[in-house]
């Protein structure tokens, strides 16, 4: 073990070589992080027993998620499922003890400086291969795009979340760099990305990259650079939206639509609308601690807390005349799979009316029978896309942890998050008395990065999925390294 480390720091350089391939491991998906994850979180835990030195973990965060840790297996025990709680429950220390290791390693000013070429490097060839599979409708190794570009995340539509997740620590790593033209590296660091989350059509990652682009111009640039940002990614975005005008639409019509649905007006959208009501009654049922962790997908289309009675009532189709109700079934063939699909003309029929409805979703509850004589206003079937709210999770971090780890759970994150938002308002008003600093405006960036991820207003991802916490814990590493709000002792 002491081969790989001196004076408190690794030795060999093949150990930090693993780390410089972090951003292309998170590119081919969860796998390779999580392996990287679990591997050098237990080489650096039998490190620190072996040599005794605990004081890596000594800081608020470690003793915050230790909590967690604690909560969430405590939890496990009474949840509808333990075996299945469990699986997830007792990994989780390994991204907690990724976080702390990664800090230790930041304390190498070479280490920062590949890290973020690493990064830099991912952003550029992410860029240049979306604009192949632009242009060809292909990228290199052949994945096709359809209306949003993913470049090598190929089916998984999150080309526009890894941007917008690790652009935060990306910009911030700046502050501490010896180059001289700081500006125009993040300026090109700005375009690339906003060019990225353009052409990935993502909703929730283009709001995250408006609130980074904000404070960067606060932070960066006098108004000359502001001017050139602003005329630079109009020209790119106006060029993209000429060539192919799905992702302008994708992101500003297609969200007009979900928001405002006939006479009605969302929050979200109208599916948000049913997986947040699951979650909420499930939260009913088991308030103070949850089901635990993977309830809501196991349990969310059980009698008890599917909202299927809201979409009868919504989606309900009334018949507009007096008639007979004829359902007729018909088979064409789906575009995309080329398969033949099973759809439904239903009629409603008079002397001298005929009025027929072609049913193309997947979700048809008939209310009447073939043939049966109806009156007008009489419902007559259900039409919609889903038949309940279930989900893989409830697409809200806070609905989420309500839902499965109930209000203790959320008092533990929601604290952490309003520390967060404690420290960029300190360090944000240090603006206006011309106190601020760049290690201040480096840390902003760092806080920032994960407040956006916990912001309870955005859509967001499930909230224990590897792939997402492998990214929250190189932002939590970052900020145990740099922030001196969370650090409790120093090494």
């Amino acid at each position: 073990m002491r081969y790989f480390f001196k004076d408190n720091l690794p030795s060999n350089l093949y150990i930090y070589l693993p780390f410089l391939l972090f951003p292309f491991f998170l590119i081919s998906g969860p796998f390779l992080p999580d392996l990287l994850i679990s591997l050098t979180s237990i080489i650096f835990l039998i490190y620190c027993i072996k040599l005794k030195k605990y004081n890596y973990f000594n800081n608020y965060y470690f003793f915050l998620f230790f909590v967690i840790y604690l909560y969430i297996n405590i939890n496990s025990f009474f949840s509808f499922n333990p075996k299945i709680s469990f699986k997830t429950s007792l990994p989780y220390i390994r991204f907690i003890i990724f976080s702390i290791f990664l800090a230790f390693l930041l304390k190498k000013k070479f280490f920062k400086n590949f890290f973020f070429t690493s990064f830099f490097l991912s952003y550029i060839i992410l860029l240049i291969d979306s604009i192949i599979q632009l242009v060809t409708g292909v990228n290199i190794f052949g994945y096709k795009a359809y209306d949003r570009i993913s470049s090598f995340f190929n089916e998984e539509l999150i080309l526009g979340s890894f941007i917008s997740r690790t652009l935060p620590f990306v910009l911030g790593i700046i502050f501490y760099l010896d180059i001289s033209f700081k500006k125009f590296l993040v300026l090109t660091i700005l375009i690339i990305s906003g060019i990225l989350i353009f052409l990935s059509a993502e909703r929730v990652s283009f709001a995250h990259y408006i609130v980074i682009s904000f404070f960067s111009f606060i932070f960066f640039f006098n108004l000359r650079f502001k001017l050139y940002f602003l005329i630079l990614i109009f020209f790119f975005i106006s060029i993209i939206s000429f060539y192919n005008q799905n992702f302008f639409n994708r992101l500003y019509f297609h969200t007009q639509e979900q928001l405002k649905q006939g006479r009605s007006i969302f929050f979200l959208s109208y599916r948000h609308e049913l997986h947040y009501l699951t979650a909420y009654r499930m939260f009913e049922d088991k308030k103070l601690f949850g089901h635990g962790l993977k309830a809501f997908r196991n349990l969310c289309s059980s009698k008890k807390y599917n909202v299927q009675d809201k979409i009868d009532k919504d989606h309900g189709i009334l018949s507009p005349i007096d008639g007979f109700f004829i359902i007729s079934e018909i088979y064409e063939e789906d575009e995309k799979s080329k398969s033949l699909m099973k759809y439904y003309i239903v009629s409603v029929t008079s002397k001298d009316t005929y009025i027929d409805f072609k049913l193309k979703t997947n979700y048809i509850k008939f209310l009447r029978s073939s043939e049966d004589y109806v009156k007008k206003n009489e419902k007559l079937f259900v039409n919609y896309e889903y038949e309940n709210g279930c989900n893989t999770h409830p697409h809200n971090i806070y609905l989420q942890i309500l839902a499965e780890l109930g209000v203790i759970g959320f008092f533990l994150f929601f604290g952490f998050f309003l520390f967060l938002l404690y420290c960029l308002i300190i360090i944000f008003l240090k603006i206006f008395n011309r106190s601020i600093t760049n290690k201040d405006k480096s840390n902003f960036l760092f806080i920032l990065g994960i407040f956006l991820a916990l912001f309870p207003l955005f859509p967001s991802g499930n909230l224990f999925n590897n792939w997402l916490l492998s990214i929250f814990a190189l932002n939590l590493a970052f900020l145990i390294n740099y922030h001196p709000l969370i650090k409790k002792k120093n090494d």
